[in-house]
């Protein structure tokens, strides 16, 4: 977990119960398509809601890491699998050209 600019970050209160309420950053927005995260913590209590906040910040933190790891992964699993089997790929797809194609001279 970042520092916290403030001890409410990502507070709200909404009547009476605080909510906690966070934007997706930008680095996840492939993974995450929602733009704000909203979530009653259920408390009037600021000090419950702290921990409480402190816990899905930590959550969110972590399954955004492991998206951007498996990402980073099937990435690189990607680059590998095109090096091997693009080269394969092309040369039958230049060999059934060449099958079909009638070459005559003028």
């Amino acid at each position: 977990m970042g520092l916290m600019r403030d001890l409410n970050q990502y507070l709200q209160m909404r009547g009476k119960r605080w909510h906690y309420v966070r934007r997706v950053p930008n680095e996840y927005a492939n993974f995450d398509k929602r733009t704000f995260i909203r979530k009653a913590v259920k408390t009037e209590s600021l000090e419950v809601a702290r921990a409480k906040r402190d816990e899905l910040v930590k959550a969110d933190d972590q399954y955004w890491q492991s998206i951007a790891s498996a990402a980073d992964g099937l990435t690189a699993n990607t680059s590998v699998l095109c090096k091997y089997f693009l080269p394969i790929l092309n040369y039958q797809i230049i060999s059934k050209i060449d099958d079909k194609a009638s070459y005559s001279e003028p």
